[in-house]
């Protein structure tokens, strides 16, 4: 029995080296009892250092990093505790030793970080195509991103500007994949290309880009972005490089209608500007011409075409042509207020005649 043994010298240690045991019930322990449970406890918990130090300064895996050298810090710190006491197991200056990898921290963290990103990096080299490439960076982003709340302040601004490096990386194996990036670089200015990365999502989400069949049908769908805020000397190079594209290769009929109406809404939208009008125009007729064939993939849906060409048509006051465009898109099953613009046009048509 503990009866005539002060265990109290060691009150700060025991609960670490016994934390299954009741603090009422340490007086019951024998001196050799408690110095002998100090021992096997420092002897196991050095061993946990040791082990963790090795994987801290040598994984490539950040988790396993981070996951170890958080268990690195907590076992040294209670181990600094236990060697308080009255025993002579361990050699050395444990607090110093503890200290010395506090300070060194962000040092540390920073090596892990290079090992784990200069691994990922060569991974993604390996990789045959670029759509796998920006796949991959992407999750690195992802991963950088998430995990950076673990680091040091001084950590998570190196893995803030990493992460910015990645972006741009990905964004590049984008343009690669669809064959846009010298034509990308050398169209826009750094400004030009700052004001799409921030309004355009296609260009950075490898997710979202890879959805697209075509690189025109994606230049496209970056035009509508602009709706909100307007950029008519971005958006025209965006749809002078489309007509480049469909020009050597056009995509299948319903890409090739979702194409169109972007086009459409776009120069329309600019009608006043250049040729803007004429190009809506072109393109509304571009849309008609395979309308037919859209519709079987489409099914029940507007026509953007047929119904921009009718407004304009109208505005000129041209209302046999508004009939003939109303008709053909209601017999080919267009949805729309076609009957209604039909009458409109006949009414006006008939007082035309009158006068």
């Amino acid at each position: 029995m503990g009866l005539f043994f002060n265990y109290k010298k060691y009150a700060e240690a025991l609960p670490i080296v016994l934390p299954n045991i009741d603090p009422d019930d340490y007086r019951r322990l024998s001196k050799n009892q408690i110095l002998g449970a100090i021992k096997l406890y420092l002897i196991n918990n050095m061993k946990i250092v040791h082990d963790c130090a090795e994987i801290v300064n040598k994984t490539e895996n950040i988790e396993t990093f981070l996951n170890r050298y958080d268990l690195l810090l907590k076992v040294l710190y209670n181990i600094t505790i236990v060697a308080k006491c009255p025993v002579n197991y361990l050699s050395g200056d444990l607090q110093k030793d503890y200290d010395r990898i506090i300070e060194r921290r962000s040092a540390t963290e920073k090596s892990a970080l290079d090992r784990y990103i200069n691994k990922e990096k060569a991974s993604v080299e390996s990789l045959a195509t670029e759509k796998r490439k920006a796949q991959k960076l992407s999750q690195l982003y992802e991963k950088l991103t998430m995990l950076a709340p673990n680091f040091t302040l001084e950590n998570q601004e190196y893995i803030k500007s990493m992460a910015s490096e990645i972006s741009e990386a990905v964004i590049s194996a984008i343009l690669k994949s669809f064959d846009l990036d010298t034509w990308f670089y050398s169209t826009f200015d750094k400004d030009e290309i700052e004001i799409i990365l921030e309004t355009c999502p296609y260009f950075t989400n490898e997710i979202t880009a890879f959805n697209f069949n075509s690189s025109a049908l994606l230049l496209a769908y970056c035009i509508q972005c602009f709706t909100s805020e307007p950029n008519y000397s971005i958006c025209r190079k965006f749809a002078n490089k489309i007509d480049d594209i469909l020009n050597i290769k056009k995509p299948k009929a319903e890409s090739l209608h979702f194409i169109y109406m972007f086009l459409i809404s776009f120069f329309y939208k600019y009608r006043e500007q250049d040729d803007c009008l004429d190009k809506a125009i072109e393109y509304c007729n571009k849309q008609i011409a395979i309308a037919k064939r859209a519709k079987k993939a489409l099914g029940d849906v507007e026509h953007p075409g047929y119904k921009q060409l009718a407004i304009i048509e109208k505005k000129i006051k041209n209302w046999s042509r508004v009939i003939e465009l109303c008709n053909q898109a209601k017999q080919e099953g267009w949805a729309g207020d076609w009957d209604k613009r039909i009458a409109e046009a006949e009414k006006s048509l008939a007082k035309k005649i009158d006068a």
